[in-house]
């Protein structure tokens, strides 16, 4: 007749061990990802709303866009004061907002110089946190864009990467589009990863594709 054996305390502690380090490895990543899912989600809603602010201006502001089509010299800022009065902004919390310390960084952690046309420098507070963020460009031609749009998902409550919870769109006189909008997948997916800029997480995000 043989006799069962159980564990000895030493195969306990080193299963207990091996737990807790396979634990600490996947935990952090699932909550990472759970985290993410979440920017996503709120992305995908902003765009919604951002793009039903912009049809009621299209509709209500035809000489204005019909003005930027034809003359490539008009402000960019004075288009984007005319945009903002349709987005359902916080005017209390946006006026006493100090946006002077506000900084994005690429999603490769590479720094946005100041000069960059990829630094923000008009903003507004939505009612639910969302940081919209707006620099004019210089045109040359006419299918070109007046300015890029930065819609920070998460506000300040983190540190701000562009395609983690910054998001670009490029605004034309009479669209707006997500910045890789007229990329490949590939190029998308490429874009959209630790070596990236993170710009064309955009439109990758808005296609359906996971992170």
């Amino acid at each position: 007749m043989t006799k069962s054996h159980g564990f000895s305390i030493t195969e306990v502690l080193i299963s207990v061990l091996v737990v807790a380090i396979v634990a600490a490895i996947v935990l952090p990543m699932k909550i990472i990802d759970i985290n993410q899912a979440e920017r996503i989600a709120k992305w995908k809603a902003s765009y919604v709303e951002i793009m039903y602010s912009f049809k009621l201006m299209k509709k209500n502001e035809l000489k204005l866009i019909t003005a930027y089509k034809n003359n490539l010299f008009l402000k960019p800022e004075d288009y984007w004061k005319h945009y903002i009065k349709y987005c359902n902004i916080d005017k209390e919390i946006t006026e006493r907002t100090d946006f002077s310390q506000y900084r994005h960084v690429f999603l490769n952690g590479k720094i946005i110089k100041h000069i960059s046309k990829y630094k923000a420098d008009n903003f507004v507070i939505l009612k639910d946190g969302t940081i919209l963020g707006f620099t004019g460009l210089k045109r040359n031609f006419a299918e070109t864009p007046l300015g890029i749009l930065f819609v920070d998902v998460d506000g300040f409550s983190m540190r701000n990467f562009i395609g983690k919870d910054v998001f670009i769109l490029l605004i034309y006189p009479d669209r707006i589009e997500p910045m890789g909008n007229n990329s490949s997948i590939q190029e998308m997916k490429e874009d959209c990863s630790a070596i990236g800029s993170g710009l064309k997480c955009s439109a990758y995000y808005l296609v359906g594709s996971s992170f």
